[in-house]
């Protein structure tokens, strides 16, 4: 008995020892995901995180993109990326996981904390044969190599600017005015202290411009129709332009009155309200830019 327990033991020593040997260095493996850009980020960055040197003994689960997701990159973002001082960094750290976690730990509605604190949703559209992480798609999963688990994604994860209530007071999206009124219908704590998430559809400057004097007038007078108009514009839940692919209805944090969804050769919003600019992510959820001003069905009541 005891010499089989010893030729077990000798085997398992040795299975042990091959895994080892054949395990992937991280270098090696970002190579044969076709992810060379992200690797030679990582190593300009000397992060070893990524890179799988770490003397601590911690481990981490990285979210690849591939070298076509950078490709997707418009000009500018590719340049701020390589000018603006940190950003590089952070957008890194917003891929980074600390502890390895493999692809069944990844249920739908499940948010993920990032190294550098950022928040990461994951989410399946209709079909559940798909997974996306914020609005990057999963393309692969479980990619092993030492000290790494690689999850390879075909979009670079945004590292979000704040809450969503720090978005819209920032000067890079001109939303100042919805800003504006989520402080006067005091829906300010609900946008930056609440971990959420939401999804808030906010109309242009174009948007309020293009309304009757009246409405704007009564919006200005009005705070509990101001505030039924800034609510019915918050969905609870974390939407990214590609789960709006198919008709239907979003409910709001207005009660039981919901946004309808339809689409043609685009999507409208209530059969009117078009997609300025989608997917900017925010620490507690996401924001997209429509061109019109929504209103609930009951609006004639509210300011008759």
């Amino acid at each position: 008995m005891t010499s089989v327990r010893v030729v077990y033991l000798v085997v398992s020593l040795v299975g042990l020892s091959c895994m080892a040997q054949a395990m992937r260095s991280p270098a090696q493996a970002l190579q044969d995901l076709n992810a060379t850009r992200f690797l030679s980020i990582a190593q300009r960055l000397n992060d070893q995180r990524i890179l799988g040197g770490n003397t601590d003994g911690m481990l981490y689960t990285i979210l690849v993109p591939t070298d076509d997701a950078f490709n997707k990159l418009s000009p500018e973002e590719q340049n701020n990326l390589d000018t603006v001082p940190g950003l590089l960094e952070d957008t890194i750290g917003a891929h980074i996981i600390p502890g390895q976690l493999f692809s069944w730990d990844f249920d739908t509605g499940r948010v993920i904390v990032t190294d550098n604190g950022h928040f990461i949703r994951v989410y399946q559209p209709h079909s559940k044969e798909e997974t996306f992480l914020n609005d990057a798609k999963v393309l692969r999963w479980d990619e092993e190599a030492t000290g790494v688990v690689f999850i390879l994604l075909d979009t670079v994860l945004d590292a979000p600017e704040g809450t969503i209530y720090e978005v819209l007071k920032g000067p890079d999206f001109g939303l100042n005015i919805f800003a504006d009124m989520v402080d006067q219908a005091q829906q300010n704590f609900t946008l930056h202290r609440t971990a959420g998430p939401y999804t808030v559809f906010v109309p242009s400057q174009t948007a309020w411009d293009n309304l009757p004097v009246t409405i704007r007038d009564e919006l200005a007078r009005n705070t509990g129709f101001l505030r039924t108009v800034i609510q019915y514009h918050i969905h609870r839940g974390s939407i990214h332009v590609k789960s709006l692919d198919r008709n239907g209805t979003l409910s709001t944090i207005y009660g039981n009155h919901v946004i309808n969804v339809s689409v043609t050769s685009d999507i409208k919003l209530n059969r009117a309200a078009g997609l300025e600019e989608v997917d900017i992510d925010c620490d507690n959820g996401v924001i997209h830019i429509i061109d019109h001003v929504l209103f609930p069905s009951n609006v004639g009541t509210l300011i008759g």
